[in-house]
């Protein structure tokens, strides 16, 4: 239970606070590069906020409004990407596929076992009852393949928030006559980001299966 609490704590800190502060980040520069003038907005929290209440009710205040954005932006993420891009466009939901992350000889040994062990025949969704089976019989490995959920989630939550501020940046550009390099260029950090996921999704599959195999001979 002890070395669960550190792994979850690795994870909110990437998945959810980083990317809440990755996201304000983009979006304080998306305003910038719009010319909007943010002096007013900074003015209001310095007069109103940060003069107002002690350094570390700010610091406390501030660290639970970056996790809040982060969580909010996980789970946005999590129905956007997993359930509608990768869900709808074919092309992308084959990278998902264990048929295709996994070679012949090993897909066909995991079905197997996996029958063998429950008396029915896998499906993606069951792949929660093959992940809590390794974390108990294989710690080591377990942790190994937590690092590369936490990769992915992490790239999921980006991809994101670069692709929402990113399309906020271009309209606000394109609507006051700006050519929108900023927003073209988190565009362009979106897709990297994606095919980031998409690269550690299948080597968290990897490692998962290839863990239950070894662990249920």
């Amino acid at each position: 239970m002890e070395s669960f609490g550190i792994k979850a704590t690795i994870y909110d800190f990437f998945a959810y606070f980083m990317s809440g502060v990755i996201c304000i980040v983009c979006i304080i520069f998306a305003i910038y590069f719009s010319n909007y003038d943010m002096s007013v907005i900074f003015n209001t929290f310095k007069n109103e906020l940060f003069t107002e209440l002690p350094i570390l009710l700010i610091i406390f205040i501030s660290t639970l409004i970056v996790y809040i954005f982060g969580l909010l932006i996980s789970t946005i993420s999590s129905i956007l990407i997993e359930k509608w891009l990768m869900g709808k466009i074919t092309k992308l939901n084959n990278y998902f596929c264990f048929s295709n992350i996994l070679n012949d000889n090993v897909y066909n040994l995991f079905m197997q076992k996996f029958t063998d062990n429950y008396n029915f025949t896998f499906e993606k969704k069951d792949i929660r009852l093959v992940i809590s089976s390794i974390e108990e019989k294989a710690v080591n490995s377990y942790s190994t393949a937590f690092i590369f959920l936490t990769i992915y989630g992490t790239y999921r939550n980006i991809c994101t928030i670069f692709f929402a501020t990113g399309l906020f940046a271009i309209i606000i550009n394109i609507v006051q006559c700006i050519f929108p390099l900023f927003g073209i260029i988190l565009m362009f950090f979106s897709l990297i980001s994606l095919m980031g996921y998409i690269r550690f999704y299948r080597y968290f599959i990897s490692q998962i299966v290839s863990t239950y195999i070894n662990t249920n001979k």
